[in-house]
């Protein structure tokens, strides 16, 4: 159903994995930084022409870094073979 926001049914799928690991990537290299995934905390998704998932993760800088809370937009094309968007990454706590 397009249109609203739904929870994301498993939150432990791979394919979760992958996005939050996009978003910490282009994150990453936008602002020269070295953010490490450490969990998908929790996310959902809305059907457009696409999908848009909006994720809450934990992440932690370098390898002792203490763990903050971001939450990324990213926007899936619906043709697989173009890119992911990322919408928008922002720390929240």
């Amino acid at each position: 159903m397009e249109g609203g926001w739904f929870p994301i049914k498993d939150i432990d799928d791979p394919s979760v994995d992958d996005i939050a690991k996009f978003a910490i990537t282009r994150n990453n290299k936008e602002n020269n930084s070295a953010l490490k995934l450490q969990t998908v905390v929790s996310g959902e998704s809305q059907v457009v022409c696409g999908i848009i998932f909006r994720l809450i993760i934990d992440v932690s800088e370098g390898d002792d870094g203490d763990i903050k809370t971001y939450e990324a937009e990213v926007y899936q094309p619906p043709w697989r073979d173009n890119p992911l968007v990322l919408n928008y990454f922002k720390l929240i706590n």
